[in-house]
């Protein structure tokens, strides 16, 4: 490990993350050399739905979807135009933030929890966590910048300090957790989309994966979870075979009902008349973009499912792997025996849930460059996923 990732996570300025030096191959993000300390006076960011897994076994896995994607966007927007770090876990949402934008953010959140109640009766968790005490508890936030191409890059963690973050928000009366009585809820939702159809497997079937390392050490976990991340690539192939998304395969959504989550999301303070014009307008964008994706001319509308493909966060790390992949149920047999034989020797615990799709939930603030399309698996993705690993981990 180098100096850097071994080093005191001091105190900085609001640009640290844009600062981080980013990497190109998702292969790295094993390498301890590519993280650096979250600054200690930087709060980590917890948003996690309350009966979650309940929630999808009845079906409403997109309503989950969505307001996890719609904390983020929320948070993204009260620091904007800021770059900080955060991930989107299918369930709820962790991101990083300066001291400075701590009073934004914590509005931010107020209004996410109330949207998630008022408009999708589902319980939101809010809390904030400071990163010194996370270090001081032996679980410090490292953080890595993965930037695949020019305009789109996603944010890494290792150390351990986003699940003991989690853990410390889910505890019963925990002082970590925002006191929303006391703080005004103001966000502002807009970016957010909800505008393709599940997106069929391109293969047998879309299957959520997720692994933990079992190593006490960070050097030990990163090496378990390239050894991992080899033996899930070996089964499924390269990024061009196991990618869950095909460009002729993208559905816009084709009835104006389809519109009713995002409306709910981005006109969650309006009435009847405004919400009925949003759809309306909205659809009617929908459908124009619909015939303008058909042309074979220079529009930016002709490249749009293929800049979709190359920003989405379908592989990530933090505090383990987490992946959506297309394949077969024997490359998936495959890889469950495989992962079974380290989890057999206490290096790994693992989960898998598959599916007959993906599940797209879009963060649009242009068509061009500045969109990132959160995938999952359908019916439950990585909440299943999670839920089949919690099952694992009671047997070891």
């Amino acid at each position: 490990m180098s100096k850097q990732g071994l080093g005191t996570a001091a105190c900085s300025n609001p640009h640290w993350y844009e600062r981080i030096l980013p990497f190109r191959e998702f292969s790295s993000f094993s390498y301890t050399d590519n993280y650096s300390p979250l600054p200690q006076d930087w709060w980590v960011v917890v948003a996690d739905i309350r009966g979650s897994t309940r929630a999808i076994e009845n079906g409403r896995y997109r309503d989950v979807n969505s307001v996890s994607a719609a904390c983020i966007v929320a948070m993204i927007n009260a620091v904007a135009p800021l770059q900080v770090p955060f991930v989107f876990g299918g369930d709820g949402a962790t991101l990083c933030i300066p001291p400075d934008c701590r009073d934004a953010v914590a509005r931010a959140m107020v209004a996410s929890q109330q949207l998630a109640t008022r408009e999708f009766d589902l319980q939101l968790r809010i809390g904030m966590v400071t990163s010194l005490s996370l270090i001081e508890a032996g679980a410090p936030v490292q953080v890595a910048r993965y930037q695949p191409h020019r305009h789109f890059q996603q944010a890494m963690f290792t150390g351990g300090g986003l699940a003991l973050a989690e853990q410390w928000i889910k505890q019963e009366g925990s002082p970590w957790l925002l006191d929303s009585q006391r703080i005004p809820a103001v966000a502002n939702f807009g970016g957010f989309e909800c505008r393709w159809q599940e997106v069929p497997s391109p293969a047998e079937e879309t299957v959520a994966i997720m692994v933990e390392a079992c190593a006490s050490d960070a050097r030990g976990r990163a090496e378990v979870l390239a050894q991992a991340a080899r033996c899930i690539f070996s089964i499924y192939g390269d990024d061009s075979l196991h990618h869950p998304l095909r460009s002729d395969s993208l559905r816009l959504i084709t009835s104006p009902a389809s519109l009713m989550t995002e409306t709910r999301i981005r006109c969650h303070e309006d009435g009847f008349w405004k919400r009925l014009h949003y759809v309306v307008r909205t659809f009617g964008r929908v459908s124009a973009g619909r015939y303008l994706m058909r042309l074979s001319g220079t529009s930016h509308w002709t490249g749009y499912r293929k800049r979709l493909l190359a920003n989405t966060d379908y592989r990530k790390c933090d505090d383990g792997l987490r992946l959506v992949l297309a394949g077969t149920a024997d490359q998936r047999m495959q890889l469950e025996q495989q992962l079974e034989a380290l989890e057999q020797q206490r290096l790994l615990v693992f989960g898998i849930h598959a599916s007959r799709a993906a599940l797209l939930t879009c963060l649009v603030f242009d068509y061009y460059q500045h969109h990132v399309h959160f995938l999952d698996a359908a019916d439950g993705g990585y909440a299943m996923a999670s839920k089949d690993l919690k099952r694992r981990r009671k047997k070891q």
